[in-house]
Order: C-alpha cells, then sequence, then structure tokens
C-alpha cells in the first residue's frame, strides 16, 4: 500500500473540515493547514483541496491580495482560469457589491451544475457584527424550527442579501463558502433560506 504524503493529510483534514461546515450549514468549522505560517495559509489549502485539472476557478477583486491568490491558484492547482459567469469555483476577495449575482446557478435539469463560491474575509471582529444577527438561516441541517444566525462574524449584509436571491429559485443557486485567515469556515449550500430581519 502507498504512503500517504503530509499534503494528502492536509487536504483530508480540509476536506473533513468542509464535510463538517456544509452538514452544519451557518456554525463555524476550523481548517487547519499544514503550514499556517505560510502567506495565504488556509485559503491556499482550501484552494488545493478543491481545484484540480478538471474543474476551472476564477478570483474576484482587485487587491494585491486577490491578485497574488489569483497567481497561486493557477501555478499550483493546474485548475482552468474562466471568467466569473463560466467557473466552477469563484474565489471572491475585496470585491464590492454585484459579484454574488454573477456566477453560474446551474439548471433545472443539472443544478449541481451551479458554481462554489468562496469568499475570504479579514479576520474576525473581536464583538459581534449587528449585521449578523438581522440574519436566519433555516432549511436542511438547521435543528432550530426559526431558524439560526450564522455564527461568523464580518460579512457584510448585502453579501447575505445576494446570496439570499441568488439562491432563491431551488435547486437552482451556489454554494457559499465563507473563510477568513485564522482558519475559520462557514458554508451556506444552496438549500439553506436565508432570511433577513428589520
Amino acid at each position: 500500500m502507498p504512503a500517504i504524503t503530509p499534503p494528502e493529510w492536509e487536504s483530508q483534514r480540509i476536506f473533513r473540515a468542509l464535510l463538517a461546515a456544509f452538514s452544519r450549514p451557518g456554525r463555524i468549522a476550523r481548517l487547519e493547514p499544514g503550514d499556517p505560517a505560510a502567506p495565504f495559509a488556509c485559503a491556499r489549502a482550501l484552494a488545493r483541496c478543491l481545484l484540480d485539472e478538471t474543474v476551472s476557478y476564477c478570483v474576484a477583486g482587485e487587491s494585491p491580495e486577490a491578485r497574488r491568490l489569483g497567481e497561486f491558484l493557477g501555478r499550483e492547482t493546474r485548475a482552468r482560469p474562466a471568467g466569473v459567469e463560466e467557473a466552477d469555483f469563484l474565489w471572491i476577495w475585496g470585491a464590492g457589491r454585484g459579484v454574488l449575482s454573477r456566477p453560474r446557478r446551474g439548471t433545472a435539469e443539472e443544478p449541481q451544475q451551479g458554481a462554489t463560491v468562496v469568499c475570504c474575509l479579514g479576520p474576525g471582529p473581536a464583538s459581534p457584527t449587528p449585521e449578523r444577527l438581522r440574519v436566519r438561516l433555516s432549511g436542511p441541517g438547521i435543528g432550530a424550527a426559526s431558524g439560526i444566525a450564522p455564527e461568523m462574524d464580518g460579512i457584510p449584509l448585502f453579501v447575505f442579501e445576494e446570496l439570499a436571491a441568488v439562491n432563491a429559485e431551488f435547486p437552482l443557486g451556489v454554494e457559499a463558502v465563507f473563510l477568513q485567515p485564522e482558519g475559520a469556515l462557514m458554508a451556506i449550500p444552496r438549500s439553506t433560506r436565508i432570511r433577513i430581519g428589520g
């Protein structure tokens, strides 16, 4: 039996964290990259787990961090670059309003062809942000009948608004992953309903 190498161990850990996040929408799971001191360690570890030569990617955002992440994805994952509307995986780093309305949402015959969106956030804030408390999530994997507030702080309210709109016609929509640099990971599948209160 061939030995499992350290990169393969890392991919297994990341994949388990993703499974945990998608099975409990709105709850935080933790990534443990093999080299936490490396630049963009968590984003790079997640990319190595998700991307290969069979899929396409796009990085949206004008910041230096977005450009460097795009260079890494092109250099180390073998995935194909594509436009925002065509990519299998859309990485958002510092992009503004409107980007979440553009990824492909699948079709009635093949809803699984909707994109996966990875939103790379800044460090988590020290105290809860009021935007999070105005949002309620409900659906598969969420036990509370009245829904829950997402656990992750620091996500602008407009992101939840755009995600609710793009996922309004289930089973069409996108799978969303939110990632903070210290390794906090939260998923909102397209089956999750998002309600925003006043």
